[in-house]
């Protein structure tokens, strides 16, 4: 799907200036269960072209990720995703500074950060941006950005 076919609403690099991570995050991103094999995470994967990495919860705690490349060619598909999860690098809390969320995704050259609760467990979201990193992709624009044009 394109850039212009996405539904989801955005908020401009610009726009981060006195805005908190949870005001940028996708507050319910798609999770997967802990218990998929890897050949139904292959599965989803290849079923949406916009899903980068798997976040495999057990309910709502965080159990790791798993990106495409995480998952040898070799693996048999009834084996456990879980067995190739790993924490990512790249986490932040949300009550940071959008533009410290910024800075790490510009400085990692990455497009995701999985957002915890302060007990490094709970998964409370994640922050998208788009491919070029030019706005973060969010379900709905926070209420003091509602009037501005960046729908």
């Amino acid at each position: 799907m394109s850039e212009r076919e996405c539904v989801r609403s955005r908020i401009d690099r610009h726009e981060a200036p006195g805005l908190l991570v949870r005001d940028v995050m996708d507050a319910a991103p798609k999770t997967t269960p802990a218990t998929l094999t890897v050949g139904e995470l292959r599965a989803e994967l290849d079923d949406d072209a916009h899903q980068q990495m798997a976040l495999l919860t057990d309910g709502a705690v965080f159990l790791g990720a798993v990106v495409r490349e995480d998952l040898p060619t070799a693996a048999a598909d009834d084996r456990p995703a879980s067995d190739f999860a790993h924490r990512p690098r790249h986490v932040i809390g949300a009550d940071r500074p959008a533009e410290e969320a910024l800075a790490r995704l510009d400085a990692e050259a990455v497009s995701r950060l999985v957002v915890l609760d302060d007990d490094g467990q709970t998964l409370l979201g994640l922050v998208c941006m788009n491919a070029t990193r030019n706005h973060f992709c969010v379900a709905t624009r926070p209420a003091a950005l509602q009037s501005s044009p960046s729908q």
